[in-house]
This record gives C-alpha cells, structure tokens and sequence, in this order.
C-alpha cells in the first residue's frame, strides 16, 4: 500500500511538472504576441540570447562530462558481473554436453535415440508453443511408445546446449528468452521427479573430471563436488531463478543511454541550436523588421521552455 502511494504521488508530481511547464509556455507566449517588444530593441535581445545560450550550454556540456565519465564506469562494473555470468552460463551448458552425451545416465537413453532419428526437427520451442504444429501432433499420436517426461527433459537440455557449447556466444537477450523456460525444465525434472528415468551418478567416465571442473567454477559451494544429479537440478534452479533475471536486467542496463543522460543531451541541442545558432544566423542575413522580432521572440520561448 505504502509502495503505491509512493508510486502515484511520484506519478502525480510528474504531471504537474508537465502541467507547470505548459502553463508556462501558454503564458509566455501570450505576452510575446500580445505585448512583443520593439524592433529597436532586438538586436540587443539577441546578444542576451546567444551569451545566456552559451554560458548555460557551457554548464550542460560540463555536467555532461561528468555524466559520462560515471556511465562509462557503471557500465565498466556492469559488464564485468555481465562477463562472469556468461562464464557461468558456457560452463552450466558445457555441463549439460557431457549430460547429454553419457548414454548410462539415461535410463531409457533408446528412447532419445528413436526420438532424434524419427522427429529430428523437432524441438523444445516446436513442442511447448504452438499447438497446431504438424510435426508435435505427429509426436503425440505416433511417439506414444517414447517415454515423453525422458524426451521432454533431453530437449530442454539440446535448448540450451545449442549446436556447439564451445563456441563463444556473446549472449542477448535473445538467449536469455531462449534458455529461460528449459533451464525451468531441467530444475522441475532433476530437482523434483527422478520417476527412474536417468542414474544420479551416470556420467560417463571421460567427462567426470571436466563436469567437476565446470560445476566448481559455477559455483563454490560445490567445489570439488563429483556429479550428482541434484547438483545439476540446483545449477538449473539458480540460473532460471537468479543469473537468467539478473543477465536480463544487466543487459537492458547496457543499452541506450540513461534517461537522465538523453534528456540533457536534448536540452543541450535545443539550446545550441535555438540559443546560439540561429540567433547568429538571424544577425547575420537581412530580413523584415516583424520577422526579425518573430523569430526572435520565438527562439527565446524555446529556449526558455
């Protein structure tokens, strides 16, 4: 309740800050047409207008500095814990090759087998998005013989392996959406229901000491740690409740520019241009003294505003 009495009155503020600045527009631009000043009076006007312009945009451009200097910093700090979380991630999906790939693990591993060669297109999105699709339908009527909870945790697993877990990716979050739902998945199954479907201990031999190198540099609370499939299932359950969030919300930190920092810019153009630029322009062509006196009165509205 507390939060969103605070959330409608910051709401509430923003509007009449909009509110007092259209206010202020509709008044003073009643009194430059209603009372405007004289053309004798303009070309000193303007030279207000261009020192003012300048002197303020010399204080944007320094305010702007520093801003600068503080993004590149936060973004420093941002792409480091961005850096370690995909380290996590290539290792969490190394982990999974070597799960994948270890046929005693699986209890019903000739099940994968005659899933891959008679539904070879078919995948972890194919099968849980779209209903209609003819290939899931031809998997529900004729790969009834398949154990489906053995089949539906392998390609949660292939979802996030991908084709090669040793390239580098430069994750999105593109990948995030991705890898989100299946890393769900692999918790519910691993974590959850083991229903006999893979031995806890089954990796194959020759992947024992990468797995244990990977889960470690994962995460410390298992160092040392041999394979075991509830180790898994909690890698699985802290990238889709912790790392999988938390790279989304670094990611959408990463682009653009701060809001803060895109406001000053534009007051910066605004004042450049309507403050300095064209108040030179007008001193230095010839035009009508009620166009002259227009122009100028508009660009110290604008500049105002």
């Amino acid at each position: 309740m507390v939060q969103t009495f605070i959330m409608s009155f910051a709401s509430l503020r923003k509007y009449q800050s909009r509110a007092l600045v259209v206010i202020f527009a509709v008044v003073l631009g009643f009194l430059f047409i209603v009372w405007p000043a004289p053309a004798c009076r303009i070309l000193n006007i303007q030279n207000y207008l261009i020192t003012v312009g300048g002197i303020i945009s010399a204080f944007v451009i320094a305010h702007l500095s520093t801003k600068m200097f503080d993004v590149r910093r936060e973004r420093s700090i941002i792409k480091a814990e961005f850096d370690a979380l995909s380290d996590k991630l290539t290792l969490f999906r190394k982990l999974l090759n070597y799960v994948m790939k270890s046929p005693d693990f699986w209890v019903k591993y000739d099940d994968i087998k005659k899933f891959k060669r008679d539904f070879s297109l078919l995948n972890f999105e194919r099968l849980h998005t779209d209903e209609r699709d003819p290939l899931r339908q031809k998997y529900w009527d004729e790969g009834t013989d398949l154990d489906s909870d053995t089949i539906d945790l392998y390609m949660a697993m292939e979802a996030l392996v991908g084709q090669d877990p040793n390239a580098f990716v430069n994750y999105s979050i593109d990948h995030i959406n991705q890898y989100y739902e299946p890393s769900n998945q692999i918790w519910y199954w691993f974590d959850k229901h083991r229903h006999g479907n893979f031995n806890d201990k089954g990796l194959w031999k020759g992947y024992e000491s990468q797995a244990r190198d990977c889960i470690s540099r994962i995460d410390e609370r298992h160092k040392s740690q041999d394979f075991h499939r509830e180790i898994l299932g909690s890698l699985a359950a802290d990238f889709h409740g912790l790392y999988f969030p938390r790279m989304y919300v670094l990611i959408r930190e990463h682009i653009g520019l701060p809001k803060s920092l895109s406001s000053s810019l534009q007051s910066l153009f605004v004042m450049m241009l309507f403050g300095v630029l064209f108040p030179i322009v007008l001193q230095s062509i010839s035009v009508p003294d009620n166009w002259n006196v227009r122009l100028t009165l508009f660009f110290v509205w604008v500049t105002s505003l």
